[in-house]
């Protein structure tokens, strides 16, 4: 069997509780079918997971530029577009590119 698929869970309450009684029952036809064994590495409630994220960046980073609302703002570069209707951007890490109507 391959490394050990290693899972989280958010929550405790009924259906936290379920899914580790589960994973437990079923550790070995789990292992079997996903080609590795399981291991619940982590257990935390939601308020706790909410706090803990709190603050955290996501999505674009500012210094490569963010799509917002249909724009592209580059405030480093003091560099602003926007899509026309139809089109929509994706920011990657070498360009912003449009895509959209044809």
């Amino acid at each position: 069997m391959g490394e050990t698929l290693n899972i989280a869970l958010v929550g405790l309450g009924t259906v936290g509780a379920g899914v580790i009684r589960l994973v437990e029952e079923n550790a070995a036809l789990i292992a079997r079918r996903a080609g590795k064994p399981i291991r619940i590495c982590g257990i935390t409630a939601r308020d706790q997971f909410l706090t803990n994220i709190d603050g955290m960046l996501y999505g674009d980073d500012p210094v490569q530029g963010v799509v917002e609302n249909g724009s592209f703002i580059h405030p480093d570069l003091k560099l602003s577009f926007r899509a026309p209707q139809g089109f929509y951007l994706v920011n990657g890490t070498r360009a912003v590119s449009i895509g959209g109507q044809s």
